[in-house]
């Protein structure tokens, strides 16, 4: 092959640039870029996780000495057991020693207590130190004590009870089933209740907390004034306040608002059409769990049946999980997105089994719609005004 006559040459997309013509690298000028010396690495600092005189270590060396071979055949882990369960410790600086067994598909039992994480849930209460199930009572308070070995979970309560020598309970008032859970607790933890409230100080909350307003001067000044057995007046109040038209006008207000019941994702007709349903089931005193059951199961046009408004408002199946188990469940259920959740028995396959559940929501034009829309913009077009939610049995 003959040689070139002249040195290769790098061609640039033309410009009008004097720049853009063709250069021979041999006329390059070094670059101040690569001809700087790199800057020396810095070390890396290595931490030991486990040491030779350890078993964890042992167990590992000789895994891989043995080819580092997995058994699929082996018998899996299907429960643990956290004992004792819960434990009441005296004394502030008092020491409690918990024990796992983990149970395995062929039914064997063994002690995983050094294996296992354990830690402590309220570490202003309890400190778990950093392995042996063993924790250190720091102040007077309960703490939630975690288990959790091979992607098994088990829980209980560390009660710490602190120096209560000289208590003598006094057993409150019970007026109702509440009362009587509320003072065994208070038995348990050795803790006095609180007088009652006078009646100028229930008065005023319970208009607060039922219809979200202060008490009225005459209605102050009717209850205090009224001289029969405070239970009774007091269970009269909130009986007349559950039925008033501010009970009702306050309860769909906080309900809406945790529904996101707004013309953003619904429109002005869709927002009152929801609004209005709500409303409707707050005024007919339409039980919880039926309410709850009506919204997770709606389907059909969302403008003849407002429930299923819900669905249109949080789409993406990882958001409205996260909102469902929120709203309804009082759980937060997404830190254990990205991994299993470190303070609760809370797996990342129970995170994305949950979402695709409600990924087989099917979201449809309503020809009731015609041609308004809500929303749209660049990085989200617009939608329907109304929608057809149904369930479309995959995922």
């Amino acid at each position: 092959m003959r040689e070139p006559a002249t040195e290769p040459r790098m061609e640039r997309p033309a410009s009008s640039s004097a720049c853009a013509a063709m250069i021979p690298f041999s006329t390059c000028a070094p670059s101040r870029m690569t001809s700087r010396a790199a800057a020396p690495t810095p070390p890396v600092r290595m931490t030991q996780v486990t040491k030779p005189d350890e078993d964890s270590y042992r167990i590992l060396r000789s895994w891989i000495a043995a080819g580092a071979k997995v058994n699929f055949d082996s018998p899996r882990v299907t429960g643990i057991r956290l004992s004792p369960q819960n434990p009441t410790v005296q004394l502030e600086g008092s020491r409690q020693q918990f024990r796992v067994l983990a149970t395995y598909a062929n039914g064997a039992v063994r002690d995983v207590t050094l294996n296992a994480f354990i830690d402590s849930g309220n570490m202003d209460v309890a400190k778990a130190e950093k392995a042996g199930g063993l924790l250190t009572a720091l102040r007077r308070g309960e703490a939630p004590v975690l288990a959790r070995y091979e992607g098994s979970y088990a829980s209980t309560v560390l009660t710490v009870m602190g120096d209560r020598g000289g208590f003598v309970w006094e057993a409150p008032p019970a007026n109702n089933r509440i009362d009587e859970l509320v003072a065994a607790k208070l038995e348990r933890m050795k803790t006095l209740s609180s007088p009652l409230c006078t009646d100028l100080e229930f008065v005023r909350r319970v208009h607060l907390d039922l219809t979200g307003l202060p008490p009225s001067p005459e209605d102050v000044r009717g209850f205090t004034a009224d001289t029969r057995d405070s239970r009774w007046k007091r269970e009269e109040l909130i009986d007349r306040l559950i039925a008033s038209p501010d009970f009702t006008d306050h309860w769909t207000n906080k309900w809406c608002d945790l529904l996101q019941v707004n013309s953003k994702f619904l429109g002005a007709e869709g927002a009152k059409l929801f609004r209005d349903w709500v409303r409707q089931q707050v005024a007919d005193n339409v039980p919880y769990d039926q309410f709850v059951r009506t919204i997770l199961t709606s389907s059909g046009s969302n403008k003849e049946h407002p429930a299923a408004s819900y669905f249109k408002i949080l789409r993406e199946p990882t958001e409205l999980m996260e909102n469902t188990t929120h709203l309804f469940l009082a759980t937060r259920f997404n830190c254990n997105k990205c991994h299993d959740h470190p303070f609760e028995r809370w797996t990342q396959d129970q995170y994305y089994q949950m979402s695709a559940w409600f990924a087989q929501v099917g979201l449809d034009r309503d020809p009731a719609s015609g041609d308004a829309t809500i929303g749209g913009s660049a990085v989200e077009g617009a939608k329907p005004l109304f929608e057809l939610v149904s369930d479309r049995k995959e995922g």
